[in-house]
């Protein structure tokens, strides 16, 4: 009784950002898995089936396709645990994470405002803001959630150890940090931070402690080694040149920016299908105006250091992700933004105006500007509610793409897969065939090629096939899929040559000499099928029922 006494204030504070949580998602904990990384990170990942000591070693061993995120899985393997594949735990597991996040930003926009209503109102902002909708929503941004939460709460506590000087807390505020980067390596960029945040105080606190950043820039830089031996993290830093890297930059930066002040029209791809040159007014204009702005900032930073502060924050967090603008099949679709990526950096713009606002405006219109807070803060929580619905299905949210940006061929790709899953074929030719017209992938090619072969159009599936080869000459599951056709097309000697080279572009799958046998029988060759099934046999111990076929195949030899 005496704690929830002395804590009542925090504790009514918790409970309200909690209603207001699941008042604004609470509608989202119905949404479905995605076919957006959901189903390749959830869904199809053994890793997150089993809490065990070799699945914990396996995903402190792997990779996230390119980044290094163990404690992402470890959070999937703690939902599966309780609730096997039903999305709605993970769904709350996420908004739990966002609302602990929405907590820390108060304590830390407290810890720099003198009033607790300002603070309140913008950690609000924070909680409601409709560019945290992604990653809130959708379940493989929740990386992007963990990374955020450690990340506030390591700032939080290196706060309170400026005042305690306690060595546990400046430790505490280190291990959440190396949580952070073991959840998504976004977070690199915090020991800069850290420094501003002391350069910032220091004008009233008269002290630095230079020392105490290098564990953090050590820690830092060893996740920074460990990403790069991702699979295809050195492909993903070279895959643009450091002129297109700084270009996109500066426009990713002034997009998020308007984006905070203006969130309409979000989508969970922003598409760029033309060149990027300097000469652009797509590129030239964002750069032109981020540099006025920082430029306003700089003059006007002794009577106003607020400013600057809040958007070196934006900038400083911000930075790791103008590398990742270059991504999707080959790294050939260009992606300027993403709504996730200002999880952290929207906290430097929240506070830098929260204390601009606090010293500049009068003490007169302090309520009507609380007020027009408040009514700001409901507006968004209406919006946020309405974007969290565009990810109820694959298809709602791959629509919401379109109708923003036609040229996404991914989204047309997705929505593809959606129709085929459930068995519209026309409908999922007619997306993969618009997902080609905008830009040809292997991965459109072959899903057209399987919708082609499953509503009995042979020739045409074969056609996409080989187009799916021409693009990626690596593509095991193409070059199987055509020798399937070859054989329902009764064509046994082109599909045993297909079935061959499938076999040594995939090394580990059985299935291109299971097919083989089962064509060598079609065609009365019983040793040559035996002799298939068996090699198939030994790539998977697993295919006990062979056992049977090749016994069964000796007995007929004899």
């Amino acid at each position: 009784m005496y704690f929830f006494k002395r804590h009542r204030r925090e504790l009514l504070i918790a409970a309200f950002f909690l209603a207001v949580g699941f008042l604004m998602y609470g509608a989202s904990l119905r949404n479905e898995f995605v076919d957006y990384d959901d189903t390749r990170l959830v869904l199809q990942n053994p890793l997150i089936r089993e809490i065990s000591f070799r699945n914990l070693l396996a995903i402190l061993t792997s990779y996230e396709e390119v980044l290094y995120t163990p404690f992402l899985f470890l959070s999937f393997q703690i939902d599966y645990a309780i609730s096997g594949f039903h999305p709605s735990f993970y769904h709350l597991h996420s908004l739990l994470l966002h609302i602990g996040s929405s907590l820390l930003a108060f304590a830390i926009l407290r810890h720099f405002m003198k009033s607790r209503s300002f603070s309140l109102l913008f950690a609000l902002l924070f909680l409601v803001h409709p560019l945290n909708t992604e990653a809130v929503a959708w379940v493989s941004a929740r990386k992007d959630l963990l990374a955020g939460l450690f990340c506030l709460l390591a700032i939080f506590l290196y706060l309170r150890y400026e005042e305690s000087r306690s060595s546990k807390i400046y430790y505490g505020s280190f291990l959440a940090f190396a949580a952070g980067l073991a959840s998504k390596p976004s977070i690199l960029a915090l020991p800069f931070l850290l420094i501003v945040l002391d350069y910032y105080r220091m004008s009233r606190e008269k002290r630095m402690h230079w020392t105490e950043y290098a564990p953090f820039f050590a820690l830092s830089l060893a996740f920074g080694a460990i990403g790069l031996f991702g699979d295809t993290q050195l492909t993903l830093l070279h895959s643009s040149s450091i002129a297109e890297k700084f270009l996109m930059a500066g426009k990713s930066s002034m997009f998020l920016l308007y984006k905070m002040f203006l969130p309409l029209h979000l989508s969970v791809i922003y598409p760029y299908t033309d060149a990027i040159s300097f000469f652009s007014v797509d590129f030239f204009l964002p750069l032109l105006f981020l540099i006025l702005l920082l430029s306003a900032a700089w003059r006007i930073r002794r009577s106003s250091p607020e400013l600057l502060f809040g958007l070196t924050w934006f900038l400083i967090m911000l930075a790791p992700t103008f590398a990742s603008f270059q991504i999707g099949e080959n790294f050939g679709d260009v992606y300027f933004a993403a709504d996730r990526y200002a999880y952290v950096p929207m906290i430097g713009i929240l506070l830098g105006l929260g204390m601009l606002l606090e010293k500049r405006v009068p003490q007169r219109f302090t309520k009507p500007l609380l007020g027009s807070l408040s009514v700001i803060i409901i507006v968004f929580a209406f919006l946020a509610a309405n974007q969290a619905a565009v990810w109820r299905t694959s298809r709602t949210l791959f629509q919401n793409v379109i109708r923003h940006y036609p040229d996404a061929q991914a989204a047309h790709n997705n929505i593809g897969v959606y129709f085929y899953e459930r068995g519209l074929l026309s409908s999922a030719i007619e997306s993969y065939k618009k997902s080609i017209a905008i830009r040809p992938t292997a991965s459109a090619y072959g899903n057209l090629g399987q919708a082609y072969m499953d509503s009995g159009g042979l020739n045409e599936a074969i056609d996409a096939f080989e187009n799916t080869l021409e693009l990626n000459p690596l593509h095991a599951g193409a070059q199987l899929n055509i020798g399937v056709a070859y054989s329902k097309r009764a064509m046994h000697k082109e599909a045993l040559e297909a079935y061959r080279l499938a076999s040594l572009l995939d090394a580990a799958s059985p299935v291109p000499f299971i097919n083989m046998g089962l064509t060598y029988e079609q065609l009365g060759e019983a040793a040559l099928a035996r002799e298939a099934y068996e090699t198939a046999l030994k790539r998977d111990p697993g295919l006990t029922q062979l056992s049977g076929k090749i016994e069964e195949l000796t007995r007929s030899a004899e």
